[in-house]
């Protein structure tokens, strides 16, 4: 059962599909937010080296490889190496010119997604967007889904800026 639970989670990667949303603001994700995070739980991995914490032991073993150096996944046209798979793949997209995040509004493209939603805030007037500064908070940093939550937890959503 854990391993269904698994690919569907893996398969929502390649369909877009974002099912998990911050109560608070716009912010979605793949996962869902861990139930406990509100609390005084800490998250179960931990990094030997630095501060680190995650809920995940795959986010641990990838965080791993910045204090380790290892940079598994090559690209088999410049041979620049990376971290995380996903890195590699936004990386490629640099030499085959694909760019799949297009601008409903402008109609600009982008290989990566990050670049594309920071692009998209230049169409939303400030005054229509009470949470504007939040999602900026949010995009610049590409915070993981502890650290979005404890945005609203600390309150700091109101005085980010």
């Amino acid at each position: 059962m854990l391993k269904v639970a698994h690919l569907k989670t893996h398969l929502r990667i390649h369909s877009g599909e974002r099912p998990y949303g911050c109560e608070i603001c716009d912010y979605s994700q793949i996962e869902n937010f861990p139930s406990n995070i509100g609390g005084n739980v800490s998250p179960p991995h931990s990094c030997p080296h630095c501060p680190y914490k995650t809920w995940t032991n795959t986010h641990l073993k990838s965080h791993l490889r910045t204090h380790t150096g290892e940079r598994p996944y090559l690209c088999t046209v410049c041979y620049k190496s990376f971290i995380q798979p996903s890195h590699l793949k936004t990386h490629f997209r640099i030499h085959s010119g694909e760019r799949p995040y297009g601008c409903k509004t402008c109609g600009k493209k982008f290989a990566d997604r990050s670049n594309f939603l920071r692009h998209h805030l230049i169409h939303v007037p400030w005054e229509k967007s009470p949470f504007l500064k939040l999602r900026i908070a949010i995009i610049l940093s590409i915070c993981v889904p502890f650290v979005h939550i404890q945005l609203h937890i600390n309150q700091q959503c109101r005085n980010m800026f």
